[in-house]
């Protein structure tokens, strides 16, 4: 694995509230090229610089059926960028973290000083001809599309559920590896959703809200368990259950990168991007032993050696929780926790913004919502946020320094991001 010659550096990050343009109240009738420039412009204003003094900008988004095909044209001068070069690229939910890679990149090669990150989805409906008029989307066809794009001759026609395979069966697998209880199973899976809830309500731009508990007393339960175990919370694949599954959501993200030496001018506190890792495997990415994941752990390897960084470095930790299994193979893969030992961290509560080894604390994608290639965008806002001292209520103290940032997108494309606070 290869290092960056000269690394880059994250000056400004934006995103919108995630949620849908047909019902919540911040996003409600706003268009894509609306979104795409409410999270353009906020990293603008966040780094101090203006449009004219960005080179390029690299586009992101997954899903055409609801979002087109191809869209650095449709936004451009929406957000400044009319001639500029553009590149559309798509790793379905990594997307935003594989941008990374490719701004360091292109700022390493010299061929450009300062690139935009920005990336779109609307997945609640789809387009019409009239741009201010979408309609309703039903669900069930949004994820058929979208695990279309995963792999449509192997994985959709010979019934690769999601569910099972990604979630499910890696789950059960690392129990019956570590001697678990599904009494256990289900008390980790029931922190890393209180834990999630908990985060995002303190989240002004979340997808939820409401903490678990109100959840749960607006269905009349005083405790918070029992409406877990309840029939209003009904298992998808055994032994997930409903509220374990990221709501598919509408948003943008957006941030910017330049030279190490230019990010002096526009802010006291860059984040520069050490190193990445990334990997491909097509379904099923697990061989003998489910739990195990060769793709994911090649990712992190390669980031690791090119930032120069070991496990013990890392003090934040940023998982892409589309799958909730990602919590139990990942953070013990990578060294952030012990092997066997990471599930009693879901159910203690340990890795809350306020506890000793802090994961997720924007919500993660099961709090804060997933709009696929706009999602790791959000996720990388929350690890700036952080490393600056401004995630208010969710803050961690102190603030983190070294970061490892994660994403998995459908296919699958593993990408492993490690930052660090200057």
């Amino acid at each position: 694995m290869g290092v960056l010659k000269s690394k880059a550096s994250i000056i400004g990050v934006g995103v919108t509230r995630f949620g849908s343009v047909l019902e919540t109240s911040e996003l409600k009738d706003k268009s894509f090229q609306d979104l795409v420039s409410e999270a353009a412009f906020e990293a603008y204003d966040d780094a101090g610089i203006d449009p004219k003094e960005i080179d390029a900008f690299f586009f992101g988004h997954y899903l055409p059926n609801t979002t087109h095909a191809h869209s650095p044209f449709r936004v451009a001068n929406w957000i400044g960028m009319k001639y500029k070069p553009a590149l559309h690229f798509a790793t379905g939910c990594a997307t935003t973290n594989t941008g990374a890679g490719l701004a360091a990149m292109a700022i390493a090669s010299g061929v450009y000083d300062t690139v935009l990150i920005v990336a779109c989805e609307i997945l609640s409906s789809t387009p019409t001809f009239n741009p201010t008029v979408r309609k309703p989307a039903d669900l069930g066809k949004v994820l058929e599309w979208t695990e279309w794009g995963g792999d449509q001759e192997y994985y959709w026609t010979h019934a690769y559920d999601v569910s099972a395979m990604f979630e499910a069966i890696p789950i059960i697998a690392y129990a019956k590896k570590y001697g678990l209880s599904m009494d256990d199973v289900e008390d980790a899976l029931f922190g890393i959703a209180v834990n999630a809830r908990r985060a995002s309500s303190r989240n002004p731009k979340a997808y939820h809200q409401t903490e678990l508990k109100d959840q749960a007393a607006r269905r009349g339960f005083k405790d918070v368990k029992e409406w877990y175990k309840s029939k209003f919370n009904p298992y998808l694949a055994y032994p997930l259950r409903a509220c374990c599954i990221p709501p598919i959501a509408d948003g943008a993200s957006a941030y910017i990168v330049t030279t190490p030496e230019k990010a002096k001018k526009y802010t006291d506190t860059p984040v520069d991007i050490l190193g990445f890792g990334w990997c491909t495997d097509p379904y099923p990415f697990y061989e003998k032993d489910p739990y195990e994941w060769p793709v994911e752990m090649i990712a992190a390897r390669n980031a690791y050696q090119m930032a120069g960084v070991e496990p013990k470095d890392i003090d934040y930790l940023q998982v892409g929780d589309c799958s909730v299994s990602e919590y139990f193979v990942f953070p013990e893969g990578v060294g952030y926790f012990e092997r066997g030992q990471a599930w009693k961290a879901f159910r203690d509560q340990r890795i809350s913004f306020n506890g000793e080894r802090p994961m997720n604390t924007n919500g993660g994608h099961l709090g804060f919502g997933n709009a696929y290639a706009a999602t790791c965008g959000a996720d990388l806002y929350e690890i700036v946020k952080q490393m600056r001292g401004q995630a208010g209520e969710r803050q961690i103290k102190p603030e983190p320094e070294t970061a490892l940032w994660h994403a998995c997108g459908i296919g699958v494309e593993a990408t492993v991001t490690v930052l660090r606070r200057r």
